[in-house]
C-alpha cells in the first residue's frame, strides 16, 4: 500500500512534511473558528448524552447543520472509550492526527498525479513543497472542521478523475462510484462545496468530453451518498431533515448569516494579504492569477473560478471558507512561478529560489506549527492534566472557559474544576478569607508579585510565552491571550 512512499524521488519530503502534519496536530488544541467546536464536537456530545438540547448554537435547533461529521466523531469516541481512553484533549487529538493522516495522505498522492504538469525538476519540488508546507497549510489541514472534511473528500475526488484515463473498463466503473460518493459526502460536509463540484461536473462535459452514461454513474453514487447522509440527519435530529434546504432558507432566504457581518467582494484579496507577511502574501496572489491565466483548461481553474465568484457574491465572509480549495491555490500559485522561471530563464537559479522559499516560509510554517489554535484552551489542559481527581478552583480574570461565544461548552467539561470569573483584588480576597482553600489557580494578564493575598503565596505555574518569546510572537503580540498566565495560590501555614 504504501510502494508510492518508498519508491518515489521525493519521499523525504513526503515523510518530513508527514512528521510536520503530526507535531502540528499535537500542538494545534482548540479550534480556529467557534464553528470548528460547538456545531461537531459539542453536537457529537450532544448525541453522546453529555450535552443537553438547550446548549447548543441555533443552529442546531433551525436543524441547518449536517449530522455526517458529529457522527463519525461520536462513533470514534465510542471507541475511544470503550479502550477506556476517556480523556477528551485526547479525543481530540486523536480527530486531529486522524484528519492530519488523511489530509497528507491525499494531497501526497494527488500531486504526484499533477507533477509531471511542471516542466522543470525545480517547479516540480517548490509545487510539493508549497502543497504541503506553506506557512498555513498544516495548520489548515489538521482542523477536525467542516471545510478541511471537505477540502480533502473533494480533492480525493479530482484524484479519481484524473486516474481515469489510466484505468481498464472495470476500474473506470469502479472509480467513476468513488467520485459520485465523494461528491455527496464532500457536499455534506459544507455545502458550498457545490459551486466547485459544478465546476468540475462542467469540466467533465466541456472539457474532458465525459460520456454520459459515465455521469449518470457519478450522479446515481452522488444521490446514494446524499441519501445515507439524510438517513444520519435523520438519526441524529429525531425526524426527517433535509439540512441543506434548511440551511439555504436560514442563511440565504432569511439571511441570518448576514447578522454575523457583512464584506466587499474584494475581502479575500485584502485579508490574505494582512495574513500573509508582506511582500509574500501579494507575490503569492500574483503568481496564482498568472497560473490561473495560463491554464484555462486546467481542471482546478474550472472548480476554482465557480467556487470563488459564489463567495465573492455571498454576503458575509470569512477566510476559512476558502481552505477547501486551498490545494488547488498552492498548485497554481506553483504553475505561476515556474511560468516566471521560464520567461526570465532562471532555471539556473532554481536551488536558490528554492532556498528562498524555504527561509521566508519558515517562521509562519514553524509558528503554525507549534503554536495552539485556541490559546485559553491550553490552560485548561493544563489544569485537566494536573488535577483530574481533586477539586480545582480557578479564578478567571479575563474570560469564562465554560461561556465562550456566549455558548456552553461542555465537551471539555470537568466537574472537579470549578469556574469562577472575578474582576477585583477585593473580590478574591473575600473568597479567599471565607473558605480558606489550601489552593486555587488565577488566569490574569497581569504579573502579580509574590504575596498579595494575605495568608496565600503566589506563583507563576504555567504560560504560553516567557517574556522574551512575546517578541517573537509578532502577529498577536498586542492579544490578551498572548500575555496570560496561570497563577497559583497556595495557603501559608
Amino acid at each position: 500500500m504504501m510502494r508510492w512512499l518508498i519508491l518515489n524521488p521525493y519521499k523525504k519530503l513526503f515523510l518530513i512534511s508527514l512528521l510536520v502534519y503530526i507535531i502540528t496536530a499535537y500542538f494545534s488544541i482548540g479550534y480556529y473558528h467557534p464553528d470548528e467546536h460547538f456545531q461537531i464536537l459539542e453536537f457529537c456530545n450532544y448525541k453522546l448524552g453529555n450535552s443537553p438540547a438547550i446548549d447548543l448554537p441555533w443552529e442546531f435547533h433551525e436543524k441547518i447543520r449536517p449530522a455526517l461529521q458529529p457522527t463519525i466523531a461520536f462513533v470514534l469516541i465510542k471507541i475511544f472509550n470503550a479502550l477506556s481512553i476517556n480523556n477528551p484533549f485526547t479525543h481530540a487529538l486523536i480527530l486531529r492526527i486522524f484528519t492530519a493522516i488523511l489530509s497528507w495522505f491525499v494531497i501526497c498522492k494527488t500531486a504526484l498525479l499533477l507533477v509531471d504538469k511542471f516542466s522543470f525538476k525545480i517547479g516540480k519540488t517548490i509545487f510539493l513543497f508549497l502543497s504541503l508546507l506553506l506557512g498555513f497549510i498544516p495548520f489548515i489541514n489538521v482542523r477536525f472542521s467542516s471545510e478541511t472534511l471537505a477540502g480533502i473528500t473533494f480533492l480525493s475526488a479530482i484524484y479519481f478523475v484524473l486516474k481515469l484515463q489510466f484505468q481498464t473498463a472495470k476500474k473506470k466503473q469502479l472509480q467513476l462510484i468513488y467520485i459520485g460518493l465523494l461528491f455527496g459526502f464532500s457536499f455534506f460536509f459544507r455545502y458550498q462545496i457545490a459551486f466547485a463540484i459544478l465546476g468540475l461536473v462542467l469540466w467533465l462535459v466541456i472539457i474532458n468530453k465525459m460520456r454520459r452514461w459515465d455521469l449518470v454513474i457519478i450522479a446515481l453514487s452522488g444521490i446514494i451518498a446524499i441519501s445515507m447522509c439524510v438517513l444520519i440527519d435523520y438519526w441524529f435530529y429525531g425526524k426527517f431533515e433535509f439540512t441543506p434546504y434548511n440551511y439555504f432558507i436560514a442563511n440565504i432566504v432569511q439571511k441570518r448569516a448576514a447578522n454575523f457581518g457583512v464584506e466587499p467582494w474584494w475581502y479575500f484579496f485584502s485579508n490574505f494579504i494582512q495574513r500573509i507577511p508582506t511582500p509574500f502574501g501579494i507575490l503569492l496572489l500574483l503568481l496564482f492569477f498568472i497560473g490561473l491565466f495560463k491554464n484555462p483548461k486546467d481542471v482546478f481553474v474550472w472548480c476554482l473560478i465557480p467556487f470563488l465568484l459564489a463567495h465573492f457574491v455571498i454576503a458575509h465572509k470569512e477566510m476559512r471558507f476558502l481552505f477547501p480549495i486551498v490545494f488547488g491555490f498552492t498548485y497554481l500559485s506553483a504553475l505561476g512561478i515556474e511560468h516566471i522561471i521560464q520567461i526570465l530563464k532562471l532555471q539556473k537559479f532554481g536551488k536558490f529560489i528554492f532556498i528562498l522559499i524555504i527561509v521566508i516560509n519558515a517562521p509562519s510554517l514553524i509558528y503554525n506549527m507549534l503554536m495552539p489554535a485556541d490559546k485559553e484552551l491550553y490552560f485548561y489542559k493544563f489544569l485537566y492534566d494536573k488535577s483530574p481527581k481533586r477539586e480545582t478552583v480557578l479564578i478567571s480574570r479575563d474570560l469564562d472557559f465554560v461561556n465562550q461565544w456566549g455558548l456552553k461548552s461542555n465537551f471539555y467539561n470537568l466537574p472537579n474544576i470549578i469556574f469562577i470569573e472575578m474582576f477585583s483584588d477585593k473580590s478574591i480576597m473575600d473568597l479567599l478569607s471565607k473558605y480558606k482553600p489550601d489552593s486555587l489557580y488565577i488566569l490574569t494578564e497581569k504579573n502579580l508579585p509574590e504575596i498579595l493575598y494575605k495568608g496565600y503565596n503566589n506563583k507563576c505555574v504555567y504560560t504560553l510565552y516567557p517574556d522574551w518569546g512575546l517578541w517573537f510572537n509578532l502577529r498577536d503580540l498586542e492579544r490578551k491571550d498572548s500575555k496570560l498566565s496561570l497563577q497559583e495560590l497556595t495557603r501559608i501555614k
